[in-house]
């Protein structure tokens, strides 16, 4: 992940400020404090900055001192407060080379904090200062950190006219500084145009500069961002080389940014080197550190890194909520190349089971794409050599033309071939899986019976090693050709597997039954002069009668394709007798309206004050066909079937007609995904209130951590809605996903339930992890007046961490077990 350095001219290069007898020795520990900051000795920079306190003259300077301090410590907030106090200071003062130098490191912080817009304010504040006074170097700094943020939006022909009036200043002041500035900067612009080798060649020249200079802090973002574009161009071992130089540098300067965007770089390059597990460390440590420091750009980069790796490994539970978390960041910061990956990859996690979210996730890329290309098309890149020469304007002007048409033709291209590339099959031309996902979501919001038939070539495995991939490929096209015939009018047929075809068929079952024997009888594969016979398999699933959705029906249609290869015949109808699973959702559909489910209780013991506080309600379901039933095993049919709203209702207002009665007592209720995200929430909150008579202030609603992030500003809407009511909301399962303490603050919640993983490692060997996190839990929710609550207590031993550690609120089996009709009793 590409770094700018932090170019900080030393105070002799730039302050004009008078020196009095008893201000020199003040300035000499700003000077230590300089050089610490630089060097990563921070408890000598702050040593010193503490030996200047008390001198007014000197607050602006010192402020900027403090503000880079913090930020090298991952201090993010502190460093946005110092740096603008530092630059009311230095105005108070009339120090304006002080208050322009404040205000673009205030830019600089306000824009790691997503605040763009404001940042480029800030940047014009301070290059108007500059140009007031001359100062040809600060003006280049300037304008070298408008365009990295220009760069950072996308709008990379207005960096590069930036970047151009930095030039014009550049060879004027004649200064090694500030080239090494520029030449980063264009490194970076280059490497968002894709010119890779370009971009290195720029990163090296201004890596040497630095060298020359003795800049510790910007070799080692140079020998970083030179990785990087090593990475790009599938030089593995000269950027594996380069980054683990730039992350040792960075941890002896003890600079958290740098180490979070050089462990970045590596695990993409152990991605490429297919070392998976290693790469995924080194990425959720680059997030952890860039969480920390509150740098947005790193966590998006790091999210979009672990989300594809997940993708990758098939973990698309996870994969979706990381992507989901990258692209909230990235739409908030007006990162559009970020919202194209993430869009890309969203795509791929939703093409199995979401047809329609995945092309939506398409449609935002085209027109995403569209942005940028129009945005670029105005004026597009123009060619700057390496000893930073514009051109003349005539080579200009055709390098500009040549280089506009090239890029709307790839431009177009790249649409094309991805809206081709996602709808259809490239072997055979028939839809893909995408498509035909698409086509039955229609079906079935049309009303009308039809049938989906899936056929497989047998053992095609074998024939494929046996006989070679050109000729089973042969075998795959004639196989299409042929069930191209039995398509009729508003059917499809389409490609959905290696050797697996699905047909969704509006003729009756029995003709097509028939027709699909009478179309797979003489299959064959061809090899040379021989033909090999080639049996196919297929299954038919109907809608309505076999299933109440999509999904159902597929997997209906897979088992019975599993039945027919099974017992060795053509094709098979779906029996849903032969198969308990489907019959178990179908069940489910039924189990609400014949009084199934019930729920069960568990307390929440205050352990110091030994009473009840609350009681958590668990929702069972006790099937009159199938018996008990695990709520591991229901709730997620109840999720993916849609019916969790309609349940969820029914548990709220149950749970509050019974919590009415227990006087003080509070209850808590889980929410669902699909619940929190329905548009009536709130007044399915406010019905079951109102028809128990239960006050507000009983009611506890627990969300947990995925939830709250899939769309940030709406859970914070909904979340101070529900407490502007008066009823509790807490965070479940604390700790489980990737969100940080400080998340904590951002939402409006009155406590947090801490997950029974922590609990359990009390008594593993992991047992000092688990004693940090929630110490630390424990202390940030008393600062913020959030109440903590324990799951999952089983020993005395865990009670007894526990309360050591503040924790007075738990929940588990050491205390009672969830059971029916629970009242109100002291605990035993």
């Amino acid at each position: 992940m590409p770094l700018h350095p932090d170019h900080d001219p030393a105070p002799e290069e730039r302050y004009d400020v008078a020196r009095p007898a008893d201000v020199t020795a003040l300035e000499a520990q700003l000077a230590q404090a300089e050089a610490a900051v630089r060097a990563g000795e921070f408890g000598v920079a702050a040593e010193a900055l503490r030996a200047t306190e008390g001198n007014p003259t000197l607050a602006g300077r010192r402020g900027i001192l403090e503000g880079r301090l913090h930020r090298a410590q991952g201090q993010s907030d502190q460093a946005l407060a110092a740096f603008n106090q530092a630059a009311v200071a230095a105005q108070a003062l009339g120090q304006r080379s002080v208050q322009a130098d404040a205000l673009m490191q205030l830019a600089q912080e306000q824009h790691r904090h997503m605040h763009s817009r404001e940042a480029l304010r800030t940047l014009e504040r301070a290059l108007d200062i500059r140009e007031a006074l001359g100062d040809l170097a600060g003006t280049v700094y300037g304008r070298c950190n408008v365009a990295l943020i220009l760069i950072s939006q996308g709008q990379q022909d207005q960096a590069l006219q930036v970047l151009h009036q930095a030039l014009d200043d550049l060879k004027e002041s004649e200064l090694p500084a500030p080239e090494t500035h520029v030449r980063a900067t264009l490194g970076m612009l280059l490497l968002q145009r894709g010119r890779f080798e370009d971009a290195r060649g720029q990163f090296l020249s201004a890596l040497h500069l630095a060298e020359q200079q003795g800049d510790v802090s910007s070799r080692t973002t140079l020998a970083l961002n030179a990785g990087e574009a090593a990475r790009q161009l599938g030089d593995l071992e000269v950027a594996s080389t380069l980054l683990q130089d730039a992350l040792n540098g960075a941890r002896k300067l003890s600079n958290l940014r740098l180490q979070a965007a050089a462990l970045h770089s590596l695990a993409l390059v152990h991605t490429a080197s297919g070392e998976k597990e290693r790469a995924e460390t080194y990425m959720h440590e680059a997030f952890r550190l860039a969480e920390q420091q509150g740098d947005v750009d790193a966590q998006i980069d790091a999210l979009l890194g672990l989300g594809g790796s997940l993708l990758g490994r098939r973990e698309t539970a996870r994969a979706a909520e990381t992507l989901s978390r990258a692209l909230t960041l990235s739409e908030l910061g007006l990162r559009k190349q970020k919202q194209v990956q993430a869009h890309l990859l969203l795509a791929n996690v939703h093409e199995a089971g979401e047809p329609y979210e995945t092309i939506w996730h398409l449609r935002r890329v085209l027109e995403l794409q569209g942005e940028l290309s129009s945005e670029s098309r105005e004026q597009q890149l123009r060619d700057v050599t390496a000893q930073l020469e514009v051109e003349s304007a005539k080579r200009a002007a055709e390098y500009e033309r040549e280089l506009r048409e090239k890029a709307e033709q790839t431009v177009q291209a790249q649409l094309a071939e991805l809206e081709r590339g996602r709808l259809t099959d490239h072997l055979t031309g028939l839809p893909n899986r995408l498509m035909l996902r698409a086509h039955l979501d229609q079906a079935l919001r049309q009303g009308q019976h039809f049938s989906l038939l899936m056929l497989d070539v047998d053992q095609f495995k074998v024939l494929n090693d046996s006989y070679g991939h050109d000729d089973a490929d042969d075998l795959l096209r004639a196989l299409a050709g042929r069930l191209q015939q039995i398509v009729g009018p508003g059917d499809i047929l389409a490609r959905t597997g290696p050797d697996e075809y699905t047909l969704l068929s509006h003729l009756p079952p029995e003709d097509l039954g028939r027709r699909v024997e009478e179309t797979l009888r003489g299959v064959a594969l061809a090899h040379g002069s021989q033909t090999v016979p080639v049996s196919v398999s297929a299954g038919l699933a109907q809608w309505p009668e076999h299933a109440r959705d999509g999904e159902e029906l597929r997997r209906a249609a897979t088992l019975a394709l599993q039945d027919a290869q099974r017992e060795g015949s053509v094709w098979r109808v779906y029996n849903p007798a032969q198969h308990t699973e489907l019959g178990l959702e179908q069940a489910l559909s039924h189990a609400l309206a014949q009084g199934e489910f019930e729920l069960h209780y568990q307390p929440v013991i205050d352990d110091v004050a030994g009473k009840v506080v609350s009681v958590e309600a668990l929702l069972r379901w006790h099937s009159i066909q199938h018996g008990p039933q695990s709520p591991a095993v229901f709730i997620p049919l109840l999720e993916r079937s849609g019916l969790i709203v309609q349940v969820g209702d029914w548990v709220l207002h149950e749970a509050c007609r019974a919590a009415a009665r227990w006087g003080d007592v509070r209850v808590a209720v889980n929410l669902s995904a699909r619940q929190f995200a329905s548009g009536d929430l709130i007044d399915t909150v406010r019905r079951a209130l109102t028809a128990s008579g239960l006050p507000p202030q009983q009611l506890d609603l627990e969300i947990t951590e995925s939830l709250m992030m899939q769309n940030p500003a709406r859970t914070a809407d909904l979340l101070g809605r529900l407490r502007a009511m008066g009823v509790g909301v807490l965070l479940d399962d604390f700790g489980t996903g990737y969100s940080s303490l400080s998340y904590i603050h951002h939402f409006p919640l009155t406590g947090v339930k801490i997950d029974r993983e922590f609990v359990r490692q009390l008594d593993t060997e992991t047992r000092a992890r688990g004693q940090v996190i929630i110490r630390a839990v424990v202390q940030i929710c008393g600062d913020l007046g959030l109440k903590v609550v324990a799951e999952g207590i089983e020993t005395p031993a865990q009670r007894a961490v526990l309360r050591e550690m503040g924790v007075s609120q738990m929940q588990g089996f050491l205390f009672a077990r969830p059971t029916p009709g629970w009242t109100p009793r002291s605990p035993g």
